[in-house]
């Protein structure tokens, strides 16, 4: 059985600010309401706009992935440092480290699991493709489909 937490060390000087970011960490395994409550905050984070790949319109995908980074590591990380604020730090490439570790676990979690659904799924976890995000009308689908995705690489915005 797969543990439910992991706990994970995150040292990084900043290039934006010179200071040393570091501390230990800790994030779960989320749930349903976990999974809801994301979608919630990045809503509201986003000012109720949503981004369609589809349409290109909306919030742009930098803004759009900057959100999910944000609450995604607000909603998992059950234990951090205290100067880890994500709405209020100025270097995205500590948050990206942060984030990095917290979405693979996430990653890792269900990339292990049998898969439970109709035809085309795959569970295998071997996407190297990028997270398509689509905001708060996620579907159940949709989230399995990013957690079973491996840790995008973000540039800086």
């Amino acid at each position: 059985m797969n543990q439910l937490t992991k706990t994970f060390h995150v040292d990084v000087v900043s290039k934006v600010d010179s200071r040393r970011y570091q501390g230990s960490f800790t994030t779960k395994k989320l749930t349903m309401g976990d999974l809801s409550k994301m979608g919630m905050l990045k809503a509201r984070l986003g000012g109720g706009f949503n981004y369609d790949p589809s349409t290109g319109q909306g919030l742009d995908a930098a803004t759009n992935l900057l959100n999910e980074m944000i609450v995604h590591c607000n909603v998992a990380l059950v234990q951090k440092p205290d100067w880890f604020d994500p709405e209020n730090m100025s270097d995205v490439n500590v948050l990206q480290q942060v984030y990095e570790e917290v979405a693979s676990f996430e990653a890792n979690f269900h990339a292990t699991e049998p898969q439970v659904g109709g035809e085309g799924s795959s569970g295998s976890g071997e996407d190297s493709g990028s997270i398509e995000l689509e905001g708060s009308r996620r579907s159940a689908d949709a989230h399995q489909d990013l957690v079973d995705k491996k840790v995008p690489q973000i540039s800086q915005l």
